[in-house]
């Protein structure tokens, strides 16, 4: 439960919601762990690809320890949101994979509450952790209060809280 709290930390919400110009909704969040000594990351693929939201929609990816090229940093395709959702391509139970991008950057290392937002159809992807450590981080993500579900024949989905309601909890 404290972990999950970072989806209504005030910093974080207020950037959100500076973004959207509008209330946010929390898609929901969740710890992501590449583990050490040779753990991998996800191929390059878009989390608009697993269930699409019509209407702006964000991730935000936070290091819950310091994390370096060597230890599974985030990469990201700039500009590759304006492209809307691409072709991708899973078997039963994996991971979307989509092309790899040609302008696929890494981040630079991120210090443990370093935080990257970027769009949900931004393609991203993390590499193999070649060190002696567990990558941690929180990935949350929010929609803006007005986006829709394509998969609920695009209405919203009553299941997406305002942060305002889930901190009212």
């Amino acid at each position: 439960a404290a972990l999950h709290r970072l989806l209504v930390e005030p910093h974080l919400v207020a950037a959100v919601e500076q973004i959207f110009e509008a209330p946010a909704r929390i898609y929901y969040g969740m710890l992501a762990i590449v583990p050490a000594l040779g753990g991998q990351g996800l191929p390059w693929h878009q989390d608009n690809q697993y269930d699409y939201v019509s209407g702006r929609a964000l991730n935000a990816f936070i290091a819950l320890c310091d994390i370096t090229p060597d230890k599974a940093i985030l990469w990201v395709a700039p500009g590759s949101h304006l492209k809307g959702v691409v072709e991708s391509s899973a078997a039963a139970g994996e991971h979307h994979q989509a092309a790899a991008p040609a302008n696929g950057m890494p981040l630079p290392t991120m210090k443990k509450g370093d935080v990257c937002l970027f769009d949900r159809t931004t393609l991203h992807h993390s590499k193999q952790n070649h060190t002696g450590e567990h990558r941690y981080a929180y990935a949350a993500q929010y929609q803006d209060a007005n986006a829709r579900s394509v998969a609920l024949g695009g209405k919203k989905d009553p299941k997406k809280m305002l942060v305002s309601e889930l901190r009212a909890i």
